[in-house]
């Protein structure tokens, strides 16, 4: 199967448009600086291999988020002492499964704790 430039995108490439200049940039250095510096404190935490299972779990935390916004809003049941103890509990929610993670390699689990600590939680609630 033969594919034309036009096709997959590539027809306004040219080197010209290729700028060095504006890939280094502070913002850019800081992302990747922030990048290199959390990146494998996370994968220490979380485990190898897990983005797409932490992407998920944070998918569903940040949809928790939003739903407990909307009920508060129909109820208009704001309260900054909740919201505050929101946080605290979705931080302990992050770390419940670092934990678990560190527990899996000290044992040689191969992540049965880590798994069912990020999604047993949320399978209660369906």
């Amino acid at each position: 199967m033969k594919y034309s430039l036009e096709k997959i995108g590539l027809d306004r490439f040219s080197w010209e448009n290729l700028n060095l200049k504006s890939l280094s940039t502070p913002g850019n250095g800081l992302a990747a600086t922030v990048g290199a510096v959390v990146g494998p404190h996370l994968t220490f935490l979380y485990g190898e291999g897990r983005k797409e299972v932490l992407a998920a779990f944070v998918g569903m935390i940040v949809f928790d988020w939003f739903t407990g916004i909307a009920a508060a809003r129909r109820d208009k049941v704001y309260a900054s002492e909740y919201g505050i103890a929101g946080i605290s509990r979705t931080l302990f929610i992050l770390l419940f499964p670092a934990l678990a993670n560190i527990l899996d390699r000290a044992m040689g689990i191969p992540g049965f704790l880590f798994y069912s600590t990020t999604f047993a939680p949320y399978l209660s609630l369906f």
